[in-house]
């Protein structure tokens, strides 16, 4: 496979610290010509979320690079919901030449199951094949932006989730929550299946109309044919996040750093909106 056909063409500049990584993640997807980080708000019935997620690269961050996801959970039963998501990157790695791409990412539907308000429930889902193997350089962008759904941006490619989650919340509004799980790959073009092991631990409070925190995630990719290091495997990010609530509106605010130097991003603003329906 020639990772070259991912990458942004000459001009453009932009490093790519996360080679290791992406290489490991693409051989997965045979080269013919590649459920939201901190715990959002489960209270409602039906709800809206749309994140913004801007990274700023080293040599330059221009406004419109950057991923958007337009995510709606909603009831299905006393114990189901039902959670879908849109994933859209968009290129901007211009100097001195043209590298403006925007490209639909693979949607997400999944489901959560577990009692309202019950200190545990799991989450499942898939990712549907439906990026395009044209849109390269959004691609590069959105794997470089959430490496957490790097999935969600990887050509012929289905993906498959599972998720347990623990959460607790004390009378002070102290709240802990604990996400482990695994992402299973599956190239629908032919070549190998790939696992990941993901992580989320969070820490912070949640009383009233305040929710606010610390979150550290990453992500091990259990198996992989390139011969890649255990470091070179294993993606670590610190988010700090806030949000409020007003009514039936609530808006959020995240700042994501990567740990170490397999991103390229030197931090990730993620701006969000919920709308109960």
């Amino acid at each position: 496979m020639k990772l070259r056909r991912f990458l942004p063409p000459a001009g453009v500049v932009v490093r790519c610290h996360c080679v290791p990584i992406f290489l490991t993640i693409l051989t997965v997807v045979p080269c013919r010509s590649a459920a939201g980080q901190v715990v959002l708000d489960r209270t409602s019935e039906h709800i809206i979320w749309i994140e913004w997620e801007k990274p700023s690269f080293p040599e330059s961050t221009p406004f419109g690079n950057g991923v958007l996801f337009a995510v709606y959970r909603g009831r299905l039963s006393p114990k189901t919901f039902l959670v879908v998501d849109l994933p859209v990157s968009n290129a901007d790695l211009v100097s001195g030449g043209n590298a403006k791409q925007t490209g639909v990412g693979n949607p997400y539907v999944g489901v959560e199951y577990g009692r309202a308000g019950g200190a545990t429930y799991w989450e499942g889902g898939l990712r549907l094949p439906v990026a395009s193997e044209g849109d390269f350089l959004a691609s590069f962008v959105g794997l470089e932006t959430d490496f957490d759904r790097a999935e969600a941006f990887v050509p012929d490619l289905l993906s498959v989730t599972t998720r347990f989650n623990y959460h607790s919340v004390e009378p002070s509004g102290s709240m802990f929550h604990l996400r482990p799980g695994l992402t299973f790959l599956i190239p629908t073009s032919g070549g190998e299946a790939d696992m990941l092991f993901d992580y989320a631990i969070i820490g912070g409070y949640e009383k009233g109309r305040v929710t606010a925190g610390a979150q550290l995630s990453g992500r091990l990719i259990v198996t992989s044919g390139s011969g890649a290091s255990f470091s070179d495997r294993t993606v670590n990010q610190l988010g700090f996040f806030g949000r409020l609530r007003f009514g039936s509106v609530i808006p959020g605010l995240e700042l994501r750093v990567p740990l170490g130097d397999l991103l390229d991003p030197d931090y990730i603003l993620i701006l969000r909106i919920g709308l109960v329906l």
